[in-house]
């Protein structure tokens, strides 16, 4: 194994629901949290508009009943509204049905292609059009003044801000664009993309889905969710975007079962403490729910509003001072959690003590074979300076420490008592308790050597304990990284190789990533 991980998992809902206080703020306030909350799910209605119009008034009439109770604050159709387009019967059943809902929850309608051909929408917008929608608070606006093909609705939950981005069926390259500019004018909401056609079956995107993957999702890091109906079917998915987060897909239609549907959708319970969203299936024409798990299941969002930045602080000596992180540390980081989400500091020194990090040093172990500072913690104050500057007005999520180092203190007996006293230090001055750490554990070199070899396995011993014992410790194995061959033997030399330093920053990173990850 590369890395070696112990989370405690019992504090990780602790630490959630401390959000507040875990959070370092610098200087800013931190984002309300709030109460669950759902979201209603209203898949393809097509039949009961045809066939079996009181399923429809039913599906609504327990939307609003319960609006109170769950704390429902949006519903969204995923288009399909009707069977047949040109059938103004079929419209105004739809119409009846949602002025249920009218000025009691506020609700988001998409055309699905049995609605009407691209551009020839005249009944969905003559019953579902903009002006239907104009004077309400909620609305956020359409592509047209007369079209509501492409639309987007905008409500506070949880603390954070919303918002549902309803495409139509095969969208043209138009409204792809008009929707990302849609999203990019609102990079603090948390958007729900709703389209008709989107995942198959298989919980994989469709012709259609892929098309709005590549145009769409994928550019827009504040897209978190993809919700769509079309084929009689439910399934879910996880998608990374290109900002590193996860993006969940989520097909429901019940259109092919028995009278249409019976009534089936799917409320989507989002719990803003722990960043889960609960789905779950169910019929108010049958009072009946759907545990499979296809039907009901839980997703992890993440906690709305965090957005906050990722701070990593890289140091410690020689092998820091080699490492490239801007190759190798920093994509990976950026790749995982978004470029505008994460801060690098490193400050790092050649052949020193850990004692020159530490403001108290402990007098009582032998001297250390590196140099002892005439100044407590000298290096401790330019590198905290450094993290100052870098976070000045920023909102911190979370701080990761990495640290490499430990040649220069073989004989040094306290050494776990000075990184017990370096972590501490972060704590108290950057006001964060539950800072993650990374400790590289120095490598194998100077094993062959017996006047080294009783402080190098010490040192490497007391790294990988302390990290196992720290509830949000990893430490990382670099014994790989440092092998050269030279007068045909291979030499484990005390710094690492130009691919070794490659690796050890991408090692860092993805225990680094791990570990947020595990929070």
């Amino acid at each position: 194994m590369v890395v070696k991980r112990i989370v405690a998992g019992n504090l990780l809902m602790l630490a959630m629901a401390l959000l507040v206080t875990s959070c370092a703020m610098v200087p800013r306030g931190t984002t309300q949290i709030d109460k669950p909350f759902t979201i209603v799910l209203l898949p393809d209605t097509q039949f009961y508009s045809e066939k079996f119009p009181e399923t429809y008034i039913v599906q609504t009439r327990w939307i609003k009943e319960s609006a109170e109770a769950l704390s429902t604050k949006f519903v969204i159709h995923v288009g399909d509204v009707v069977q047949n387009p040109q059938s103004e019967t079929e419209w105004k059943v739809a119409d009846r049905a949602h002025k249920v809902l009218d000025g009691h929850v506020p609700y988001s309608v998409l055309p699905g292609n049995h609605d009407g051909a691209p551009g020839k929408l005249s009944l969905y917008n003559k019953y579902f059009g903009p002006a239907r929608f104009a004077d309400q608070p909620w609305y956020g606006g359409s592509i047209s003044p007369t079209n509501n093909g492409v639309n987007f609705c905008r409500f506070s939950a949880g603390g954070q801000q919303w918002m549902v981005l309803s495409l139509t069926y095969d969208p043209t390259e138009s409204e792809l664009a008009w929707a990302r500019k849609t999203a990019a004018a609102h990079p603090d909401d948390t958007i729900i993309l709703a389209t008709h056609a989107y995942l198959l079956r298989t919980g994989k995107p469709g012709p259609r889905g892929r098309l709005i993957w590549e145009q769409l999702v994928r550019q827009s890091p504040n897209i978190r969710m993809v919700v769509s109906g079309h084929i009689s079917a439910v399934a879910h998915s996880i998608a990374v975007n290109d900002s590193g987060a996860d993006v969940h897909q989520i097909l429901c239609d019940y259109q092919g079962g028995p009278n249409g549907g019976n009534g089936w959708l799917q409320t989507m319970r989002f719990d803003p403490v722990t960043g889960k969203v609960h789905v779950e299936a169910y019929s108010p024409l049958l009072d009946q729910y759907n545990k499979e798990p296809k039907h009901t299941y839980t997703l992890d969002l993440g906690v709305p509003g965090e957005k906050g930045k990722h701070l990593f602080i890289l140091s410690g000596q020689s092998n820091m001072v080699g490492l490239k992180h801007e190759a190798s540390f920093n994509p990976a980081v950026i790749k995982a959690l978004g470029k505008d989400r994460v801060l690098v500091v490193k400050d790092a020194h050649s052949g020193q003590s850990i004692r020159s990090w530490c403001k108290n040093n402990h007098e009582f172990p032998p001297a250390t074979t590196g140099r002892i500072p005439k100044v407590k913690g000298e290096l401790y104050v330019p590198l905290i300076n450094k993290v100052h500057a870098a976070i000045k007005e920023e909102t911190i999520q979370t701080i990761t420490f990495v640290w490499m180092q430990g040649e220069s203190d073989l004989n040094n007996t306290a050494y776990d008592l000075y990184l017990k006293e370096l972590l501490q230090q972060l704590q108290d001055d950057l006001q964060f308790k539950d800072i993650n750490l990374v400790i590289g554990r120095i490598s194998d070199s100077g094993l062959d050597v017996q006047k080294r070899l009783e402080g190098k396995k010490y040192i490497r011993r007391t790294q990988a304990e302390f990290a196992t014992s720290y509830p949000h410790g990893v430490w990382v194995d670099t014994d790989d990284l440092n092998d050269r061959e030279q007068d045909g033997k291979i030499i484990h030399d005390l710094h690492y190789t130009p691919a070794g330093y490659q690796t050890l920053g991408e090692r860092f990173a993805q225990a680094a990533i791990d570990l947020i990850k595990a929070k």
